[in-house]
């Protein structure tokens, strides 16, 4: 059964509770700006750069390979607000640490719930301070391997 990657991924994202968007670098900023984080929400944003055919012997094998990116983030919290003047060790004890936990099992629930997905390669990084709206979270860069994806 074809498996649609990005309502897949936004179906789970908004059944956890976060605010979902979808683009790349150049609407970053914007796509963040017209969401309402204030409430402390996590917001998900997504962002599919290229998808490969996997072949064998010169035939599809029905596999379809992902690149993509992710960043997790935060802008407040009940307590605190994410900011350039809180330091590095701040920005980790107030939420850094919290969304670590929440995209390592964002994705574990994604590859673990859906049979057809598999993650290859995945690569954490931090990002402090992100947009002139000074969020703090994780990115993901990996590969979504998507198998059984034949036409119906």
């Amino acid at each position: 059964m074809k498996t649609n990657l990005l309502t897949t991924i936004q179906s789970q994202a908004e059944t956890a509770g976060y605010k979902f968007m979808y683009g790349d670098g150049r609407y970053f900023e914007n796509e963040i700006r017209q969401v309402d984080l204030t409430d402390g929400s996590i917001g998900l944003m997504l962002n599919i750069t290229a998808v490969a055919a996997t072949m064998e012997r010169d035939m599809w094998n029905g596999e379809l390979v992902y690149d993509v990116q992710m960043f997790m983030f935060r802008k407040f919290e009940m307590t605190t607000i994410s900011s350039v003047s809180e330091t590095l060790q701040q920005k980790f004890t107030n939420r850094m640490d919290e969304l670590q936990t929440e995209l390592l099992t964002f994705v574990s629930t994604l590859t673990q719930c859906n049979n057809d997905i598999d993650l290859i390669n995945p690569r954490y990084t931090p990002g402090y301070n992100v947009t002139a709206t000074n969020c703090d979270g994780w990115f993901i860069e990996c590969q979504l391997r998507l198998s059984n994806q034949y036409p119906a």
